[in-house]
């Protein structure tokens, strides 16, 4: 779907002459669709075709996984992920598993990024409610040093950037709008600390960024499921039971395979990122680091998802070879 409607919008789009046995196959292949967003999958059958059962189950499925994932976004923020599908296809990989995966990477990295941005606040009212300034060598040191974190989180990318309101300024506390004299004045005005203003818009801007990002994820995955089923469909389009019957069997393994693969990987990854970076001598804190702590999890992820899906075909073949002996 490239743009959310209602269903009632979307009948008519599909079927400016609807027949009742059409409509029947469409309602009943799609039960739960009431409000459609951008991105949604919706089945389509022939009615008179009873021979792809299977193939609608599972492709009703994926569906519905999709369709799930989109839930908790609105119309709005459904149109933006859909519209803005290629730029994070291109941060989270190609195929469409390991962009599942990947893509609830970037979903921690994003949240990471925005308890910064919290911290740096929290220091700033913490700092004047104690000391009636924001001058004291302490939180100087602090300030950089979570500023300095920030824009390690951010890569240097002003790609990343573009999916939060930070904009590419090289200067992060001039764009973050946290000038000391200037806070201190509007602080010392009402008597007590406050919200930065206009500093909500940045950590809003990175909640919504990483829910598309979790949602993007498990599109993602739900999508792999659709390419599992078009290799599927297409051998089981022929008359070759047994070829059929073995290819469900690794396909299914094979999808299964990468997607716990890959998330056990990057979970795994995560956990040895820090001690890696650490005994190669990168500081977490730094670019260096935080790049170093990347490119260790999604490593994690696609060695995860890669030997996952060999592993998930493995195991669907010998299944159907202990079946036909």
């Amino acid at each position: 779907m490239p743009k959310s409607m209602s269903r009632q919008a979307l009948e008519a789009t599909l079927f400016p002459q609807p027949d009742p046995a059409v409509m029947r196959k469409f309602n009943a292949l799609n039960p739960w669709v009431s409000e459609l967003k951008a991105g949604s999958m919706v089945v389509l059958s022939d009615p008179n075709n009873t021979s792809c059962t299977y193939q609608e189950a599972l492709l009703m499925q994926a569906a519905e996984q999709v369709n799930e994932a989109l839930e908790p976004l609105t119309p709005a923020e459904a149109e933006f992920l859909f519209s803005h599908g290629a730029e994070i296809a291109r941060f989270t990989g190609h195929t469409s598993t390991w962009l599942g995966v990947s893509a609830a990477v970037m979903e921690t990295h994003l949240t990471n990024l925005r308890d910064t941005l919290q911290a740096i606040e929290r220091l700033h009212q913490d700092t004047y409610r104690q000391h009636g300034n924001l001058k004291t060598p302490q939180f100087l040191a602090k300030r950089k040093l979570l500023l300095d974190q920030l824009d390690a989180h951010l890569l240097n990318s002003t790609r990343l950037r573009g999916y939060t309101s930070l904009g590419d300024h090289p200067k992060l506390k001039t764009n973050l709008g946290i000038s000391s004299k200037s806070l201190v004045h509007n602080w010392n005005k009402v008597g007590a600390p406050g919200q930065i203003p206009g500093y909500a818009t940045h950590v809003n801007g990175l909640s919504r960024a990483a829910k598309y990002m979790a949602a993007g994820g498990y599109i993602g995955i739900g999508i792999g499921g659709v390419s599992s089923l078009l290799a599927i469909k297409e051998v089981c389009g022929g008359d070759s039971g047994a070829a059929c019957e073995k290819v469900k069997l690794t396909e299914s393994g094979k999808f299964g395979g990468a997607t716990a693969g890959g998330m056990v990987g990057a979970r795994v990854a995560a956990s040895a990122a820090a001690p890696i970076c650490l005994a190669l001598g990168v500081s977490t804190f730094v670019v260096g680091g935080i790049a170093c702590v990347a490119a260790v999890v999604g490593t994690g992820a696609w060695v995860g998802s890669s030997f996952g899906g060999i592993g998930g075909e493995y195991m669907g073949e010998k299944i159907y070879e202990a079946k036909h002996p």
